[in-house]
């Protein structure tokens, strides 16, 4: 006999994961967060809102949004970009360090600060993969200029790099808008089409290879498929008769 405890369903609900790191600077934290706009400072989009806006745009290329498809892709791109950064930045820094006569500890903050994430999409777990990455260059930067392998300036001007390519991959994310649409608005050129593709401030149609799917993101959703496609009887083939020929009775 089979007891199922949960009456309600015969299924097990959606698979929740989490994820923890610990931070050392200032700087990692400040990019988890980010910050808000002021009178006197812009907004920094920060890991938090970049995981936000990727749940969004995740779910909208779930249900067929091939605009959403092409955002995947740029972030796609951009997270790749960032990781080859990092870590050809820590292949340097690591190599500075170990070209010196003295053996170099990376050291760490008296009070690290521990961040747990349950982020639904690939992507923002990627993010935050790179993230502690970064952290960890920055504690690296950090070192070499207490022991004088570099100076201050070089300092200062490396992990303003890293927080420059951390920000700039976060936008990555930046502009999508949701408008509930599909690949055959777009291929109907309906108003809603048209509204999302002027309000998302696309010059151009979008690839053909985004069109038919044949170009998507690694981490990309599947593609539900349309209800009414899947459910929608579909019509039988019209056979025509054949018709007599009339014979002649002409001799």
């Amino acid at each position: 006999m089979i007891n199922i405890s949960n009456s309600n369903s015969n299924r097990p609900g959606p698979l929740r994961n989490s994820s923890s790191a610990e931070f050392n600077t200032k700087e990692a934290v400040a990019l988890f967060y980010g910050r808000k706009k002021t009178e006197k400072l812009n907004a920094i989009i920060g890991l938090n809102i970049f995981a936000t806006k990727i749940k969004d745009i995740n779910n909208a290329a779930h249900n067929d949004d091939p605009y959403a498809d092409y955002f995947l892709l740029n972030i796609d791109s951009a997270l790749k970009g960032a990781a080859r950064h990092l870590s050809e930045w820590q292949n340097t820094f690591t190599k500075l360090s170990n070209d010196s006569l003295i053996t170099i500890n990376q050291g760490s903050s008296v009070n690290p600060i521990t961040l747990e994430v349950s982020f639904s999409s690939t992507y923002a777990n990627i993010a935050f993969s790179l993230l502690k990455q970064s952290d960890n260059l920055m504690l690296t930067i950090y070192a070499l200029k207490h022991i004088g392998l570099i100076n201050r300036v070089v300092c200062n001007q490396e992990i303003n790099k890293v927080n420059k390519l951390m920000r700039k991959t976060f936008l990555s994310a930046d502009g999508y808008k949701y408008f509930s649409i599909n690949r055959k608005d777009v291929k109907q050129k309906t108003a809603r089409y048209i509204q999302a593709h002027v309000a998302m401030k696309f010059t151009e149609n979008l690839p053909q290879e985004i069109m038919d799917k044949s170009l998507r993101a690694e981490h990309a959703p599947n593609i539900i498929l349309d209800p009414n496609e899947v459910f929608r009887k579909k019509p039988k083939p019209v056979t025509k008769k054949p018709v007599a020929k009339e014979t002649s009775n002409d001799q």
